[in-house]
């Protein structure tokens, strides 16, 4: 699902920056570039958000508590 959202968004932007007359292809090369290095930052930082919302509200952990064995992986070492 993000690969499609990631790649879709790059097509976009291609798309785009290749329809605009009158620029040269390396600009329209760079902006493009541009595009996918904001896109990429973005995804990346949603991530961390997901990622530190389940950390602090310990959904995660709750999630693979299950995996684990009772008695090893004590957090009082």
């Amino acid at each position: 699902m993000t690969r499609s959202l990631w790649l879709s968004g790059i097509v976009g932007s291609i798309a785009y920056n290749w329809s605009q007359l009158g620029t040269k292809t390396s600009v329209k090369i760079i902006h493009a570039r541009l595009h996918a290095q904001a896109l990429t930052l973005a995804a990346l930082a949603g991530a961390a958000v997901v990622e530190y919302y389940d950390h602090k509200s310990g959904t995660k952990a709750d999630r693979y508590a299950k995996y684990l064995p009772a008695d090893s992986y004590s957090q009082k070492e």
